[in-house]
């Protein structure tokens, strides 16, 4: 009797709850929203005796949105643009995106501001984000986007301070939102200390920041390029290179990116520069790197050698930085200049003294008497005599009463610009210049032998000269011989310049009679 009782009660609560769907269906389809909604919620969800049912969920949807419901035009925008219920339609989602959002609906508002931010437009995406936040509070998404913003001066006037306002707040945030990336705020705040934007430089701080940004997303390549690119300032090049070659194994096309890790750990002479601990009181040294000329065409990268080279003279062989005569674009009468006060320390140390002559820069030979010279920055290509006769530098050198004089020439003499093509337009060949054979305590290591072409390395932003020597350098931490290192740049130019350039660049060695049973086993330091 009681399971009578329990299964008539059962199946008039059946007729009472279909008689309610029958009355709810019937309100919708009169066009109640209220009804419309109430559907939709329960086929999306599936609750309440509905089975889910994603295409009756947007037919619902559809219909309360028709009728201007900002939450229902949401529902059908993500439904359309997920294919979620119905098939994928990008134009139209977004043509309900914008009817939600012109309703003032938040997560609308909210969607529009992303998708300005990720087209670029960043005036509008910081309008509108900025609007959320003062209206809606507070969201993950939104201290990103905006803290990227004024780090970037994108849409928005550049304030570091107002970066790591909102990075603090996605960093200690609890909410259980994802991130639109995952470590963002921790990498970027790391760079912040890292480079003293907004704050002051801390590098311990910066590495912090970084290692967490890594942990909370460990396939971001760009979080540990950052960390790379740290330990390189550091000088900790072992653990840069463990970076290195963890990249590398998982992304072979890493190598091809303009980081500065990728551009130490992939031949780059520019970063990872040996430390000599000695310092060199008994060398000096004249730099020269002539690059933007007045009157002919620029030497490309001249400059960076000059730079670089200074920084190995330095860090390397242990020269101070008074005893470095640096010029970059130098007149004639810098050059001059340089070399006096040269002279004048060897005058004061008398056979106690090394000297290095580096010169990047154009080299220009007399149509006439095939004599070379050093073309200053203020030059005339046409006119040799405007400047240095390298003659004239030799017997200057050869005076000096040096231990030893080692000159440097990254350029050529045969009327050639470094991209191949000739100096002066007039000039259709390249000239041979005469040789020179140096007097005193000289040894002379230049780029090109003959009418050749002192080509550069266009990868490396160097001379291929300069660049060579510089590398090997590296590579020996500066424990090599000039024989060794004249050997080793000779040889190998030859060979790089054929594959790089399919033209052949000889470097050649003059030393003068004096230096010629004992050069090659002198120490670069």
């Amino acid at each position: 009797m009681l399971r009578k009782i329990i299964t008539l009660i059962f199946g008039l609560l059946q007729l009472a709850t279909y008689a309610q769907e029958e009355l709810i269906e019937t309100h919708a389809k009169k066009g109640s929203v209220e009804a419309q909604m109430y559907l939709a919620e329960r086929y999306y969800n599936g609750d309440n005796g509905y089975k889910q049912n994603m295409s009756k969920a947007y037919k619902y949807y559809k219909d309360a949105a028709i009728q201007e419901n900002a939450q229902a035009q949401w529902f059908v925008y993500t439904m359309l643009i997920e294919g979620n219920g119905v098939i994928k339609n990008e134009n139209e989602a977004n043509y309900w995106l914008s009817k939600a959002y012109s309703h003032n609906y938040p997560p609308a508002v909210l969607r529009v501001g992303i998708d300005k931010y990720i087209q670029g437009n960043f005036d509008e995406a910081v309008n509108i984000l900025s609007r959320f936040e003062h209206e809606f509070g507070d969201h993950p998404f939104i201290w990103e986007i905006l803290g990227i913003c004024y780090m970037e001066g994108l849409g928005i006037t550049k304030d570091y301070k107002m970066a790591l306002k909102y990075f603090g707040k996605q960093i200690t945030s609890k909410s259980d939102i994802p991130r639109m990336i995952p470590g963002e705020a921790e990498f970027r705040v790391g760079y912040m200390f890292q480079h003293g934007l907004g704050v002051l430089k801390d590098l311990k701080t910066s590495k912090e920041y970084y290692q967490r940004a890594i942990s909370l997303n460990p396939n971001n390549e760009l979080y540990h390029i950052a960390l790379g690119d740290y330990y390189l300032d550091t000088g900790n090049y072992n653990e840069a290179r463990k970076i290195w070659n963890y990249l590398l194994a998982n992304n072979p096309q890493i190598i091809e990116s303009n980081s500065k890790l990728a551009q130490s750990m992939g031949g780059s002479i520019d970063y990872i520069i040996p430390l000599n601990s000695e310092i060199n009181t008994l060398t000096y040294c004249i730099i020269i790197a002539n690059e933007n000329y007045k009157r002919v065409p620029n030497v490309p990268h001249a400059i960076n050698d000059g730079k670089i080279f200074n920084k190995y003279v330095n860090k390397t062989l242990g020269v101070p930085e008074e005893n470095i005569e640096y010029l970059e674009d130098a007149s004639l009468n810098d050059i001059k200049y340089a070399l006096s006060n040269v002279a004048q320390r060897c005058k004061a140390f008398i056979d106690q003294i090394n000297v290095i002559v580096y010169y990047a820069g154009h080299g220009v030979p007399d149509d006439k008497t095939n004599e070379a010279y050093l073309l200053p920055v203020d030059g005339f290509g046409t006119d040799p005599s405007s400047g240095l006769n390298l003659d004239e530098l030799y017997a200057t050198l050869s005076a000096m009463p040096a231990k030893s004089i080692v000159v440097l020439l990254d350029a050529c003499f045969s009327g050639a610009k470094r991209d191949g093509g000739m100096l002066m337009a007039t000039r259709g060949i390249t000239i041979k210049p005469k040789t020179h054979v140096p007097d005193g305590k000289l040894i002379v290591l230049s780029a090109t032998s003959n009418d050749e072409t002192a080509f550069p390395i266009e990868k490396q932003k160097h001379g291929l000269f300069t660049y060579t020597l510089l590398r090997k350098i590296q590579e020996t931490g500066g424990d090599i011989t000039w024989g060794e290192l004249a050997d080793y740049v000779t040889e190998t130019v030859k060979n790089r310049s054929i594959d790089l350039n399919g033209k052949l660049q000889t470097p050649t060695v003059s030393v003068s009679p004096s230096m010629k049973s004992i050069w090659k086993d002198i120490k670069i330091r």
